[in-house]
């Protein structure tokens, strides 16, 4: 995946979570999955991990190919989130993308 992949990645997921903001009705938790679901396809079809996007400018939520699951690692803990785990975090204010927490 390419830096410019990663951005937009990013901006899908955080206007995705805006728009819940300002509509919690909205029915977005699909649309933040389905964008997670292509990604965890891309590395599994191709048996390697995959950067999804960056959390808090430093960190990088991985999807792990072996694992099956989306990593992150921060100092002294590491999560492994199932997908479903990671979109209804993200909808939470969860494992957000950088550009938010920024």
């Amino acid at each position: 995946m390419q830096i410019n992949e990663i951005y937009s990645i990013e901006q899908q997921l955080l206007h995705y979570v805006h728009l819940s903001g300002k509509n919690p009705s909205l029915p977005v938790w699909g649309e933040i999955f389905y964008i997670l679901y292509e990604i965890k396809r891309e590395s599994e079809n191709n048996q390697r991990d995959i950067v999804a996007y960056r959390v808090q400018g430093e960190y990088l939520m991985i999807y792990d190919a072996k694992k099956k699951r989306f990593v992150l690692t921060v100092p002294g803990v590491t999560f492994n989130l199932k997908i479903c785990e990671l979109t209804t975090s993200i909808l939470k204010g969860r494992f957000l993308p950088s550009n938010l927490n920024g």
